[in-house]
């Protein structure tokens, strides 16, 4: 399945159709961030830092509310470019939230999979 542009949009369409409510919702979004790779990760793995540099970005960011992207940005090391595409990756290996829904069981599988598709369809 196609990840959607917009997956809080999928949530709420779901939720007008009274498929999911928001205790559902909230758990889903739960699961998605502690699902989601860290960016220092996914900058080490894919060669854009070293691990020195995910290290140092590591200690500058620590105990303020900068961000590990803006930080790496601030020390010199990552550009706004790759920013872009490392969040790109991030967000491509989340897992969807209709795949969270489903292993939930919160909805059933085919009403789920039809207003997915429904909901996609009307994305285009």
């Amino acid at each position: 399945m196609a990840r959607s542009r917009s997956q809080a949009g999928l949530g709420a369409f779901l939720a007008e159709r009274g498929l999911i409510d928001e205790t559902d919702w909230m758990e889903v979004v739960r699961r998605q961030s502690k699902a989601q790779v860290p960016i220092g990760k996914i900058a080490l793995k894919s060669g854009m830092l070293t691990i020195r540099e995910v290290q140092e970005t590591l200690r500058v960011s620590a105990g303020s509310k900068v961000l590990f992207g803006e930080t790496a940005v601030e020390l010199g090391f990552l550009d706004m470019d790759q920013i872009g595409a490392l969040l790109a990756i991030q967000r491509h290996g989340r897992p969807p939230f209709s795949q969270i829904y489903s292993e939930m069981e919160c909805v059933d599988p085919v009403v789920l999979k039809r207003a997915t598709e429904e909901w996609e369809s009307s994305n285009r």
